[in-house]
């Protein structure tokens, strides 16, 4: 029996916390401020069990069908949800975790069509392909189509000139996923069919399948189907990815938050119990790992420190309830002494086949190297029930230490500031946004489209920052022959990108080219043969931010950085860009380790496609709606459908340098008062105390934006 029409709460929730010693306020203000209407596809999806099956059934959303200047034709829907497979048909896909008994095994699942409903439209289409995945190197662009496709024109001829239907079926199961004790199957709906044989276009208006389970070994009484209409964005607020935080340790002894460091480090760093005893005070228990901890513990092979702390992660995450985990070292894959895994995701190619990452650490269900050939994290080889399936149990942030126990001071010092900082805070929604052109139209090897960092500041300014009274300002490409349309506040070059800096902003999303210690810009300086095509030696290179540039920034008004580039987290490199952000500069920074992919010609974000924009786009609404950094990340990844190599490449390199506790604007005071008369120093949630107080006037409290104090 289907439940009654539900909306799903969103996953942040709030607890009152009291403590016996030092105790703290906990202001939240932020959702007061910020209100981000979330898109809706307006399709209804259903599902329920049977005790041995799971039904589902979907209705098409609204769709609109746009002829372009080109003559072809583009399918739109509210959400931007599409199915990225370049050089086919680029088409809506709706994707949607459907829960699974957790008694139910996940290795064997058959999925049939029960019913359809669908709509033959009239007319010749023309559907436009999907673009391809575009990564700039010095010896000149690489463009990922994927495997066994005949390109020509930007199209796969194989699909263009075949009257079977693209895609060949309505329905998909995608993937599995294990979120703790909970697992789910990802599901995608195909609302529309494309004959490029003849031109036809086929509306899936309704469908049901039957996915048939294993056999149950427990009772599935717990299992509730659901009925849901207008159906959320993201997977997040589906009420069916449960947070860390929604889990309850199972013993008496219990660890939210984790510190994964040496014993160099605790020896070494004159402020590690302070950050300790600080995270304790604003409502944590902490707990200090060394590889004291670790070290007898048996990984599996290579059975080398990463292994070993992710065993002791996987051996512990669920009964001391850990939520966060901080890693406190060095993250050199070869030596370091908290290293980041070193994965292949792209093992079967020539080149770029590797990903540094720490998600090695959040991933804790999943076996990264699944079918035992001690290349971790590939595609698809460990794609598949039981492997790499991107659902973080943990949420994790790193401080990396290159044996300067005196910057990692520093750095822990900032923390504690950043999350006690009183006064005016308005800096915070300030957003900075440089950003380059990566590629422009006719550049070769194919004649591509133009790529404008631009198109992602505007969309992050248009969809959710001017909506929340968030400034901004931005620097685009305004030299060379080919430079951006949009206008901009400064052009974009190195003395302006650090002089705006240097005034200091909340948010900062840098795009650009990339290596360990540089992002660049790139300008089409001349057309020395005049055939209007930017060819090799008329294009300009240029770095607009480096590593040393991060000295003149103020360290007081520290940023939360998005770094759209290649290589600037290259963690064996302690120069890197992403880190010496941190040191100076930044409160978080995301960065990748190797390269990164976008796609070509990129002009919208796309929730179930993680190129290195559209990633980057749901990570900093997520910071906009003041998620902590290390959820914001992991949330962004696991919402994010994965079927490439390179795809796999972006969401295991793209790294959290930084607490992964910490967010925009929540601001936490540490007090000592005891407000209730009871002889006990008491601590107070202020945003629940006016939910449930609301005759209270608490404006001494929060006189403004992101203040708090305490009553004395």
């Amino acid at each position: 029996m289907l439940a009654e029409k539900i909306t799903f709460p969103t996953e942040r929730n709030f607890s009152m916390r009291r403590f016996s010693c030092i105790v703290f306020l906990h202001l939240m203000v932020f959702f007061s401020l910020i209100n981000i209407t979330k898109a809706s596809s307006k399709s209804h999806y259903s599902y329920h069990y049977d005790g041995s099956s799971i039904f589902v059934s979907f209705m098409a959303p609204k769709l609109d069908f746009i002829k372009t200047r080109k003559g072809t034709h583009r399918v739109e829907l509210p959400d931007r949800s599409y199915l990225m497979d370049p050089g086919n048909p680029n088409l809506p896909e709706i994707i949607k975790l459907i829960p699974v008994p957790a008694s139910r095994s996940l290795e064997v699942i058959s999925i049939q069509i029960v019913r359809t409903k669908c709509e033959e439209l009239k007319g010749f289409y023309e559907i436009e392909p999907s673009p391809p995945l575009l990564l700039s190197t010095d010896r000149g662009n690489i463009l990922d189509w994927g495997k066994s496709k005949k390109i020509k024109h930007g199209k796969n001829i194989l699909v263009y000139s075949s009257s079977r239907p693209f895609p060949v079926k309505p329905v998909k199961i995608l993937a599995t996923k294990t979120k703790r004790n909970s697992k789910f199957l990802r599901l995608a709906y195909y609302p529309v069919r494309y004959y490029p044989g003849n031109g036809k276009i086929e509306v899936v208006k309704e469908i049901q399948c039957k996915i048939t389970l294993g056999a149950s070994e427990t009772s599935d009484l717990e299992y509730q189907s659901t009925t849901v209409g207008e159906t959320p964005q993201n997977e997040s607020d589906s009420g069916t990815n449960p947070a860390p935080a929604d889990i309850a340790p199972g013993g008496d002894t219990s660890y939210d938050y984790v510190i994964i460091t040496s014993n160099a480090v605790v020896n070494n760093s004159t402020k590690l119990s302070d950050f300790v005893r600080f995270k304790e005070a604003i409502g944590h228990s902490v707990l200090v790992v060394t590889e004291d901890d670790y070290t007898s513990l048996s990984g599996p092979p290579p059975d080398g420190r990463a292994e070993k702390i992710r065993q002791w992660l996987i051996n512990n995450y669920q009964n001391l309830g850990i939520k966060y985990v901080l890693l406190i070292g060095n993250p050199d894959p070869s030596n370091g002494d908290v290293p980041m895994k070193k994965c292949y995701p792209r093992s079967h190619e020539s080149s770029h086949r590797e990903a540094l990452t720490d998600y090695y650490y959040a991933d804790l269900t999943g076996n990264w190297d699944i079918d035992g050939d001690e290349l971790y994290g590939e595609y698809p080889d460990d794609n598949k029930p039981g492997g790499v399936d991107y659902a973080a149990e943990v949420w994790v942030g790193r401080v990396p230490v290159y044996d300067d126990y005196s910057t990692l001071d520093h750095i822990l010092q900032k923390i504690m500031d950043y999350q006690t900082e009183s006064g005016d805070l308005s800096w915070r929604k300030e957003v900075l946004l440089p950003t380059a052109i990566l590629n422009f139209e006719q550049e070769p090897p194919d004649y591509l489209t133009r790529t404008d960092g631009a198109e992602l500041a505007q969309k992050i300014i248009n969809d959710f920052l001017e909506s929340n009274d968030f400034t901004h300002f931005s620097l685009y490409e305004k030299q060379g022959l080919q430079h951006s349309t949009y206008p901009s506040d400064a052009p974009l070059n190195r003395t302006n990108v650090k002089d705006s800096w240097a005034s200091g902003y909340g948010l900062v999303c840098a795009v650009g080219h990339g290596n360990a210690t540089s992002i660049y810009r790139k300008y089409w300086s001349s057309d020395d043969n005049q055939n209007d095509t930017p060819e090799s030696g008329e294009t300009t290179t240029t770095s607009f931010f480096t590593s040393s540039d991060s000295r003149v920034l103020d360290d007081s008004h520290p940023s939360m950085v998005y770094l759209c580039a290649c290589s600037n987290g290259y963690p064996e490199n302690s120069d890197n860009l992403g880190y010496s952000l941190l040191k100076q500069g930044a409160i978080a920074t995301v960065s990748a380790s190797r390269v990164s992919w976008y796609t070509a010609g990129w002009t919208e974000p796309n929730p179930n496609y993680p190129d290195n924009f559209s990633l980057g786009y749901y990570y900093l609404k997520k910071l906009a709606q003041d998620i902590p950094c290390g959820q914001a990340l992991a949330l962004t990844k696991e919402e994010m459908i994965y079927n490439s190599p390179s795809i796999w490449l972006n969401l295991q390199g793209f790294n959290l340098y930084g607490d992964p506790e910490i967010s925009l604007v929540t601001i936490h005071s540490i007090c000592t008062s005891d407000m209730d008369g009871d002889g006990d120093v008491d601590g107070v949630d202020l945003a629940i105390l006016a939910e449930k107080n609301p005759e209270l006037d608490l404006s001494e409290f929060s006189e403004h934006f992101g203040k708090s104090s305490c009553i004395e």
